[in-house]
Formats: C-alpha cells, structure tokens, sequence
C-alpha cells in the first residue's frame, strides 16, 4: 500500500536519529549583521591572515645553541665542585691597560749655584770656575764678576787676595784677568765638580791636579779660548769671554750636567730693624779690606774694595751679592817643593764663620769632610743655613782676622 504524502512531508527529526557533531561538516551561515566566530586556533597565520614569514632554524644555529648549553652547564658542574670543596672558582678580571700619560716638564729648574729659577735648559748648563786676579791696582776692576753665582775670595800670597768665579746659568760677555792655581781653590773647584779655568799655577797645586781629579782647563795648553788685551800688561792683560768659556768647556768634554748638591733656599725675608747694615772684612790690609753696605730695596749688599765701589767692568755695574758668608779658617806659610814660598789654606774639616743676609746676621760652623765635598754651613743646632736666591761671596779670612759688623 503505498504511503501517504502526510507521512512523507512530517518532521525528519522526529523520525531520523540524531547525526555525530563530528560528522556534521556543514557550516553555518551567518546572519546578516552577524559576527563571525572567533576560531578556536591559528595556525600559520598573522594579523593580515597571510602566512608565516619565520624561517626554519639552521644546522649551525642548532649546534651554536648547543654548544652554549653545554658550556653553561660545564661551568655550573665546575662551580658547584669547588663551592662543595670550599674553594671559590677563579675569577678572571679584564683590567683595562693604563694609559701612561706623558710626565710635565717643569717650565723652570733652580739654579744649582743660585738657587734662582731658570729655564730648565739654563739649570742643567755645566759649572765652570775661573781664576780672577785681584792685584791692586793692576787688575782692578775686573769683568764678569757680577756674573758669577758663587765667588770664593781668599788669599793667594803675600796678603794679596784671588777670586774664583763660578758660572752656570748665566756667562758674561768679558771676563778678566785670568791668573793662576793655589791648591785651595782646587779643593773648592772639586766640591761643584767644576773644571777649572786658570793660566798656570804654584808647583804644589799643579801637582794635585792629576791626583785629585780636577777638570784642567790650563791656559797655556787652550790658547785658542783667550785673549790678551793692550790696555792693561802681562800678565794682568788675560781675558775671555762666556762664548768662548763654554766652548772650551765643551770642546774638552766637560759640558755635562751638574751633580754637587746646592745649598738649601729660602725666601727673602728682610729685616724691620737691620742689625747688620754694613760690614767690614779685613783678610790682610788695606788694599785688600772689603766692606759691603746692605740695600734695603733689593734686599742685596753693594760692595766696596778698598773704600771704592767694586764695579764689574763688563756691565759697568756695581757688584750686589745676596749672601754675603765670612769663613775663619788656619792658613800656615811654607815654601813648596821649587822653593817659593806658599799660602796653605785650611780647607778641610770645620770653622767658625758668619752669614749675612736679609739685612741681618748668623753666627755659623762650615765643615767639609773631604776633598771633594761640599762646604756645609751649619747653625748652632747643627742644621744646614738656607741661603736667599741669588750670588754668594764667600770670603775666606785667616783665624785671627776680624769681620765687623753693626
């Protein structure tokens, strides 16, 4: 019998059973105005819905990775060994190289003779002494004195007196008369390891040269560095002049830097009151008595030789040192070994003596211990005197002359 049209045209769902969701594949179409849903996953896809763009990881990343892993555990195994041992591991530090800086050059040095500061070209210029004759009136007056940083004044014979000049830092234009060697001034040469400038000498002061060391710049064997002058005779008439001085010094290899240690420098530090404002030096008679009047403005002493301004004859100025230092020391006379009879001054071992600077006085002891070195002036509690920057002129008087001052 066949069936009926109501029976086909009625609700599938009551008469069909239930389909699997897993097998319902057919999708919904979304109302109008209707979002569509939100997909549970992406896979593959970015914000535009395109593909990925990631490449895949390389072989070489793959072991580089790996062998970083490897190295960290290395050093954790490594780590905990020795934190179980009680030993801490090694710590390398990368310290960086320093880099030297470049030492500053001084724009100036002290002056080893002076103590005044000078180009440091000008410090590290070799000492140099020269023999200066003094024979009243026939070498008076001398040049280049006012030049000098340190002159010794002493006898040479027969009362007359002898200077010795040493430059440095500063040379002068003309310098004269040169005379000849007394074994005392060949003992100060070697204290400032100075060679020494002279035109001969007495028998036993030639002989010490070789001994002892000195630098010899003899003018009888560098005639070339010297000159005589025709307004003056022989031998009064033998000068040179610092451009020649410094050649002969370096033509004989003796321009090298100075190595004697300087006397200790102070500030100037003048007087209110001066207790010393003249002084009088007497190291045999009148010819040869010195005296020195104290300038307050440049806290310096103008000097004065037998009653006369003492006046450098190559500045035609008068002479003004800084210091003036008196030293008592034992002269004996003897002939020497040709016969002539000699000045033997006391060199070695200690005095008493007197500085005068600043417009005032100090009551000192000098001591030098050996040949070669330095004079040391000393205060009452044995300390080093510091000296005021500039010349000293050092006289050196027999024991029982006087110095007066006031």
């Amino acid at each position: 019998m066949p069936k009926s049209k109501a029976t086909s045209s009625a609700d599938p769902a009551k008469h069909e059973p239930a389909r699997s969701a897993k097998l319902d594949v057919t999708k919904k179409q979304p109302e109008p105005n209707e979002k569509p849903p939100i997909p549970d996953i992406i896979i593959n896809e970015t914000q535009d819905n395109k593909p990925s763009r990631r490449k895949p990881m390389t072989k070489k990343k793959k072991i580089l990775i790996a062998t970083g892993l490897i190295t960290i555990i290395i050093v954790g195994i490594v780590a905990t060994r020795y934190a179980l041992n009680g030993k801490k591991p090694t710590i390398v530090n990368r310290i960086k190289p320093k880099v030297k800086k470049e030492a500053v050059k001084p724009k100036t040095l002290p002056s080893p003779l002076t103590g005044v500061e000078v180009a440091p070209e000008l410090a590290q210029k070799p000492v140099v002494a020269v023999m200066i004759e003094n024979l009243y009136p026939d070498a008076r007056p001398q040049s280049g004195l006012s030049s000098a940083g340190v002159v010794y004044e002493t006898l040479a014979e027969g009362g007359i007196t002898r200077y010795q000049a040493f430059f440095g830092d500063t040379y002068p234009s003309d310098l004269g008369p040169v005379r000849s060697l007394r074994a005392h001034y060949l003992r100060w040469g070697l204290e400032y390891d100075a060679p020494v400038v002279h035109a001969g000498g007495s028998a036993d002061a030639l002989d010490l040269i070789t001994p002892l060391g000195m630098k010899n710049l003899d003018q009888f064997y560098n005639g070339t560095y010297f000159r005589r002058i025709t307004t003056r005779y022989a031998p009064h008439n033998l000068y040179t002049t610092g451009a020649l001085l410094e050649q002969l010094v370096a033509a004989r290899g003796f321009n090298t830097t100075p190595t004697f240690a300087p006397w200790p420098r102070k500030d100037d530090a003048k007087s209110a009151t001066p207790t010393a404002a003249t002084i009088t030096v007497d190291p045999s008679y009148v010819d040869y008595r010195s005296s020195y009047t104290y300038d307050p403005a440049t806290n310096s002493y103008a000097r004065f030789i037998r009653g006369v301004a003492d006046i450098d004859a190559a500045t035609n100025a008068q002479i003004k040192p800084k210091n003036v230092i008196v030293l008592k020391a034992s002269v004996t006379y003897a002939p020497n070994r040709v016969g002539k009879q000699t000045t033997y001054i006391q060199t070695v071992g200690s005095g008493t003596g007197y500085v005068f600077m600043d417009g005032a006085v100090q009551a000192i002891t000098w001591r030098k211990t050996s040949d070669k070195a330095r004079t040391e002036l000393l205060d009452a509690s044995s300390t080093p005197v510091k000296l005021n920057r500039g010349q000293s002129w050092v006289c050196v008087i027999p024991t029982e002359k006087s110095v007066t001052y006031q």
